[in-house]
């Protein structure tokens, strides 16, 4: 162990001589070999990356839609306006004159037309005369004249009466004849008797004369 201690002691400054030339050659070596491969690659890098590009160009412009083949074309144009080669002319009419007097010709005034009026709406509603009763009742089957029930006549008299403003009758007019004058004339005899009715009025309201219609059936009853 002493000899071993004794002879590391006595070389130690030569090792590190020796190692520290080593370093030095590794560290030459690696610095121009490294430097050869790296640098070039280095400045390839930052070339790439820092080189200037060109400012970026405009896009093209969209294709404009072409018109379809039955799309239609409508062209506007605008037409001048004639002017008039001279501004009309008015020609003036004969004046009318008045003719004066004791030229011969005579004046005749029309008057001027009268505004008519309507008639004013009736206070009253027009009634007419109405049967007191069951007209049915005023001629029965006993009414029947014996000739013409023993005839065996029959018919349909027709007539009309004449109410005055009393409400009796005042008239009878046979305006459909039975065919047999005897029971048209005991029709009229007997309603004239006992006929009774209510007046008719006007638009006033006041009772006045009117008039009946209706008709009577001369029927031989059945034993």
């Amino acid at each position: 162990m002493a000899y071993v201690d004794s002879y590391r002691s006595r070389n130690r400054p030569a090792v590190i001589a020796v190692v520290a030339a080593f370093h030095l050659a590794a560290g030459y070596a690696l610095v121009t070999g490294l430097a050869a491969s790296i640098v070039p690659d280095i400045k390839e890098r930052f070339t790439s990356v820092f080189v200037p590009m060109d400012p970026p160009k405009p896009p093209p412009p969209a294709p404009q839609p072409s018109a379809k083949p039955d799309d239609t074309v409508v062209t506007v144009t605008k037409t001048p306006f004639a002017m008039p080669s001279a501004a009309p002319t008015f020609t003036p009419g004969p004046v009318a004159t008045t003719p004066a007097a004791g030229d011969g010709v005579d004046i005749v005034a029309f008057p001027s037309p009268t505004p008519t009026f309507p008639p004013p709406a009736p206070r009253f509603m027009p009634k007419a005369a109405t049967p007191l009763g069951n007209p049915a009742r005023w001629v029965s089957p006993d009414d029947y004249p014996p000739g013409e029930l023993r005839r065996g006549h029959e018919g349909i008299t027709r007539f009309r009466l004449t109410i005055g403003s009393d409400g009796r009758v005042t008239n009878c007019a046979v305006t459909s004849s039975s065919g047999w004058p005897l029971l048209d004339a005991a029709a009229c005899a007997k309603l004239s008797a006992r006929g009774k009715f209510k007046p008719a009025t006007d638009e006033t309201g006041e009772v006045v004369a009117g008039t009946y219609a209706n008709a009577i059936l001369w029927d031989i009853p059945e034993e």
